[in-house]
Parts: C-alpha cells; structure tokens; sequence
C-alpha cells in the first residue's frame, strides 16, 4: 500500500500532485484515443477492458521519453503536463511505480473511466522527481538482456519501450521465470548469475513475437500461459 501523498508535493518544479489531479480531471483518458473503441488495452497483460465496466485503472506518466523520435514525444503539445506512457487494467494496477528511474519524474496514478472516455476521481499515489528513484539506466539493461540495440529492439516491440517503467514491464511480462525486481540490482548493476537465463527466456519470447509480426493478441496469450 503506496502512503497518502500530500496534494502540494512538487513533482516537479513547474507541477503539484494537486495541479496534476486537477488538470487530467475529466480529460480523455489518452489524446489519441479512437473514441469509437468499446475497450482499451492493458500495457501489462494486452487484456481488453470494456469502458462499459467504468473500470478503475492505472496510469504511468513522466515527463520524457527515452526514443526522442518516439511519436509519444508529441504528447509534451498535446497540452497535457505529463506524458501518459502506459495504462494498467485493475488487475495489472498497483498505487507503486516499478522501478522509478533516476533522471526522470515519474507519477503513478489511478482513476476511474466513464463511458465516454473521461477520467474521474484522479489520485495519484505515488511520485519519484528527478532526483529520486534508483540510479538505473534502462537503456543499458535492455541492451544487456536482448544483446541488440535499444533501437533495434524497439523495432521488434513497435515502439513500446517508452519510459523506464515501460522497459521494467515490457521484460517482466516477456520472461517466463525470471523477476525483473530481482534481476536489476538497487545501484542498477544486473544480477550476473541471472542474466544467462533472462537472456535465454527473452530470445525466446523474441522468436514467439517475430513470427506473429509482434500482435498484442500474441502477447496476452503469452502472459497468461504465465500464469
């Protein structure tokens, strides 16, 4: 259980957690959101939810990106304080940020969707600025892993290794015993005596998704045989 974070924490130095809530309250969940679609899809698990259901959900945010010609960049002009780089169904959804990065600020909300698209009651339930958060380099840890390019490997997962976040779940979801929370360490160094069998599980899971084009169909049926 995250603790209560207090409405004028600075997330940065421009934005309050209550500036935040105020100004994400009743906006689209996304920008480019298609609102004929009848559900959305969990970055966790790939599982439709049905907005019919006015779920309560997760969202990851943060003030950059890691691919500078990722087209998520343009959310900086989309008039919205935050970049909204994942979105968690309930059961995917925790009040913690996985893994916050240092060198980026990162928030964790929670929020319910109308029907018709909106997000009500907003809160955020955790925040890690800047200066915060573990001394991690996402992009070195995604090369360790896959032994490609982090621009080779964004190729293969369309464009989903957005943020810090984004590289935790992306992997964690991929492996099929593996943690990420155990395989990096708390001073961002990785576990040697894991990372043969990281490696071996994620070329794995990189032959699965090749073969489909990479579809979130694919995924989900990967994450859930998981279980």
């Amino acid at each position: 259980m995250a603790p209560d974070i207090h409405p004028n924490t600075e997330i940065n130095s421009d934005l309050t957690v209550k500036e935040l809530e105020s100004d994400l309250e009743n906006k689209i969940l996304s920008p480019d959101l298609n609102e004929t679609d009848d559900h959305y899809i969990c970055d966790f698990c790939s599982k439709g939810v049905p907005k019919s259901k006015n779920p309560r959900i997760g969202q990851y945010l943060a003030d950059n990106v890691l691919n500078n010609t990722h087209p998520k960049l343009n959310y900086i002009e989309s008039n919205r304080p935050l970049i909204q780089l994942a979105t968690y169904c309930e059961e995917c959804s925790v009040p913690i940020l996985f893994f916050p990065c240092i060198g980026f600020s990162e928030v964790r909300i929670m929020t319910t969707i109308t029907e018709d698209w909106k997000m009500k009651n907003i809160e955020v339930t955790d925040v890690s600025d800047r200066d915060d958060g573990i001394d991690w380099d996402p992009k070195i840890v995604s090369e360790k892993i896959s032994t490609v390019s982090f621009e080779e490997n964004t190729l293969l997962l369309g464009n989903e290794l957005w943020g810090p976040e984004n590289i935790f779940t992306v992997y964690d979801s991929a492996f099929e015993s593996i943690d990420m929370g155990s395989l990096i360490n708390y001073d961002g160094t990785i576990d040697p005596k894991k990372l043969g069998r990281a490696r071996k599980e994620y070329r794995n899971f990189r032959n699965k998704m090749k073969k489909s084009g990479y579809n979130r169909r694919k995924f989900s049926k990967h994450v859930r045989d998981k279980g």
